[in-house]
């Protein structure tokens, strides 16, 4: 409901696996509907502020760090990593992405939020 449309129409954010601090089992966070070959960048917090941003709402606010990752040429992303063992367990952590997309309202599409409930 917070996404920002585009070229391919809204952009949805999912995540699967483990989310335990230290499991080598990692997760994975998948991205599609995305413009095809467009520079992302995904920004990760530790709250929920939502607020307006360029037609959509953005909610990891504050951000602590941000990532930048390419779409590939079906505008899909999809990467896994483990949850490093010094993260603070029973922690939520939101993270939400966006990109450049020429067919979105102001040139910026961007993705649903995703609650991550670390264990």
């Amino acid at each position: 409901a917070s996404g920002i449309g585009g070229s391919l129409g809204e952009p949805v954010m999912t995540g699967s696996g483990d989310l335990t601090p230290g499991s080598s089992a990692g997760f994975t966070v998948t991205i599609s509907n995305a413009q095809p070959f467009a520079l992302g960048f995904v920004f990760f917090g530790l709250a929920d502020n939502p607020t307006p941003f360029f037609g959509g709402t953005f909610h990891p606010i504050p951000w602590l760090q941000s990532l930048i990752f390419p779409f590939n040429a079906s505008g899909s992303f999809s990467g896994t990593t483990a949850m490093d063992p010094t993260f603070p367990g029973s922690t939520s952590l939101y993270l939400q992405a966006f990109f450049e997309d020429a067919s979105a309202p102001q040139g910026i599409s961007g993705s649903n939020c995703l609650e991550l409930q670390v264990p």
